[in-house]
């Protein structure tokens, strides 16, 4: 059997040319370190730091399978995701703000391959590797405050476009018992996160005009963790797999998948 594109499970396919068609819901909470952070209005600028700064993203996925040889699978997921990003800066002269980037839909996408290294005594020894990515283009807050509302009564507009990078690997050992095969390895994951807002803010009748640039890089505050789940072998009807897994260390989250194998 095979579950989806789940992170931790070292069943596969078992056949070349095999297909399997599945639907994933992934929750996933992280911490991340600012490597970056710069507001410029193109005559003064300053940097600042984070206290704080954290990723949420809800996804639901649609994902394919392919066996490409007997113990490797390659997969290929389309989804939409729901993605917040928190921060709280410090500035240097002692001021600081909190930053919160909202999206509330927007596409992601992910592939990856995942494989069966050996069968030693009922244990099965896998691994996998993949990458995913997504945007996030909608709203910019400011200690709870829209920016377009941040300058008011002066007319202000913005554009913030924020994109989330990230490759994720895992080394698992599982086995069976009855219909279900639990599993636990370790995990890996490298996250990136670059953001670019332009905001315009109108005259006033008195002052001109003017740009602002707020800028952030970051990346993932932790690489290492572990994963605990288990799949359900012909949940409802021959064919049909489920999986739920647990992720932490790196990341907070949960994994819940069912696929059906052709």
């Amino acid at each position: 059997p095979v579950f989806a594109a789940s992170i931790g499970n070292p069943e596969t396919i078992g056949e070349s040319g095999k297909v399997a068609v599945g639907i994933e819901y992934d929750d996933s909470r992280q911490s991340l370190h600012l490597k970056d952070g710069r507001v410029n209005d193109g005559v003064t600028g300053s940097s600042f730091n984070a206290s704080s700064m954290r990723l949420k993203t809800h996804t639901e996925y649609a994902t394919i399978t392919v066996g490409a040889l007997q113990n490797l699978d390659v997969f290929a997921s389309l989804g939409v995701n729901k993605a917040r990003l928190n921060l709280n800066t410090e500035y240097g002269d002692g001021g600081y703000e909190t930053f919160e980037i909202n999206d509330g839909s927007n596409i992601a996408w992910k592939t990856g391959v995942k494989g069966t290294f050996a069968d030693i005594s009922g244990i099965k020894l896998g691994g996998m590797v993949q990458y995913s990515a997504f945007k996030m283009n909608d709203t910019f807050k400011v200690d709870g405050t829209e920016l377009d509302d941040l300058f008011a009564p002066v007319s202000a507009s913005y554009n913030s476009k924020t994109r989330v990078h990230e490759w994720q690997a895992a080394l698992t050992a599982g086995t069976k018992v009855a219909m279900f095969t639990p599993y636990a390895g370790v995990t890996y994951a490298k996250t990136s996160v670059s953001s670019d807002t332009d905001i315009h803010v109108a005259s006033d009748g008195v002052n001109p005009a003017y740009d602002v640039n707020v800028s952030i890089e970051a990346k993932q505050a932790h690489s290492f963790g572990g994963v605990v789940g288990t799949g359900i072998n012909d949940a409802l009807f021959k064919g049909v797999n489920l999986n739920m897994e647990g992720r932490f260390g790196n990341e907070d989250a949960l994994t819940a998948t069912i696929n059906y194998q052709f």
